[in-house]
């Protein structure tokens, strides 16, 4: 949607069936997001890199066709150094060469964020982020309480009637 977020406030926003080509950079949502506040979106790896900002409450399901795994990641590429901060949010994202949440070990400062147990992508689980990422398994994933009551996802923002069905919440 945008080549650079600078000092944007993005609030419940779906964007589904994007097909991103390759460059350096890209997201469904943004190529690059800094100083900016995100909340409450369901998309397609979100962004390419994610500097100053926070990225809270998201969702992504993406098959990531990459030609290397650093740097692609179902919700950020990176940046390649500092912190990130993706919080309460879940990548059920999938791909061989790719990371299931973050292209770059810049976790530091995340705070509760999922990644999907049985995806064939690399894991950002590790010593240093052991009590910031975790493992969510495909079953967890299907039930309203794991939105609700783990990442603390609001009924209000969130529809769970289409989980059993489609495997994810939709925005109302």
């Amino acid at each position: 949607m945008f080549e650079e977020l600078d000092g944007a406030v993005i609030r419940d926003l779906s964007i589904e069936g994007i097909r991103l080509g390759r460059d350096t950079q890209k997201g469904a949502l943004a190529g690059r997001i800094r100083n900016s506040q995100v909340e409450q979106i369901r998309v397609s790896g979100i962004t390419g890199r994610l500097g100053d900002g926070i990225l809270r409450n998201c969702l992504t399901r993406v098959e990531i066709a990459a030609p290397e795994r650093i740097g692609n990641g179902g919700i950020i590429g990176g940046p390649q150094t500092g912190s990130a901060a993706v919080e309460a949010s879940l990548s059920l994202s999938t791909g061989v060469n790719a990371n299931r949440i973050s292209g770059w070990n810049v976790l530091g400062i995340t705070s509760s964020a999922y990644e999907l147990e049985s995806s064939d992508s690399e894991s950002n689980l590790s010593p240093e982020t052991e009590h910031r990422v975790f493992s969510a398994t495909e079953e967890e994933t299907r039930e309203p309480s794991f939105y609700t009551d783990i990442l603390g996802w609001s009924e209000a923002i969130w529809s769970f009637d289409r989980l059993a069905a489609e495997g994810i919440p939709s925005l109302r």
